[in-house]
């Protein structure tokens, strides 16, 4: 990866708030995890513990990086790994990770599930064109399983996320 060298004297800042995070690189991350990541996201994709599997962040110098839990790395994690790396990615390409995109977050639910699902449509627009249909088929029917009920803080639902996510990829 480009930045990979820079970002692993940097810590990662938390989006939202708290003390920077101790991160280490992915291991084996010569390959893209998906076509084209490197033209449309290229940001180091790091490792630590994550409350969320996944985090859209700033390292201390402002740039951006993708923080994964290391338990996406365990067999069977395969497909959600690569729509969370897509879903983080779209964090930043639509500008969630900016200042004030972060104020804005930060007070209100409705910004985190306009961002949440915006990041979604994004990720799977993004793995449909790679020729990932696996993967977000996949994580259509994970989302559909998690159903009706929000995890809470503004996020969608899963029904709400599989049926967006089913219109964005052109599947049906």
């Amino acid at each position: 990866m480009k930045h990979l060298l820079a970002a692993l004297a940097l810590f990662a800042t938390p989006v939202l708030a708290g003390p920077p995070l101790p991160i280490v690189p992915m291991v084996g991350t010569d390959a893209e995890p998906f076509a084209g990541y490197d033209e449309t996201c290229g940001m180091p994709i790091l490792e630590t513990k994550v409350y969320e599997l996944a985090r859209a962040m700033r390292d201390t110098r402002g740039d951006p990086v993708i923080v994964l839990d290391p338990t996406l790395r365990l067999p069977g994690h395969e497909a959600r790994r690569v729509f969370l790396i897509a879903h983080e990615c779209a964090h930043h390409v639509l500008g969630h990770t900016d200042r004030a995109e972060i104020r804005k977050r930060a007070g209100s639910r409705q910004v985190v599930h306009d961002q949440e699902m915006s990041a979604d449509c994004w990720a799977v627009e993004t793995l449909v064109a790679a020729g990932e249909e696996r993967v977000v088929r996949l994580m259509l029917e994970d989302f559909f399983r998690q159903g009706g009920i929000s995890p809470g803080k503004g996020y969608p639902s899963g029904l709400q996320r599989s049926r967006l996510m089913l219109q964005c990829s052109g599947l049906e």
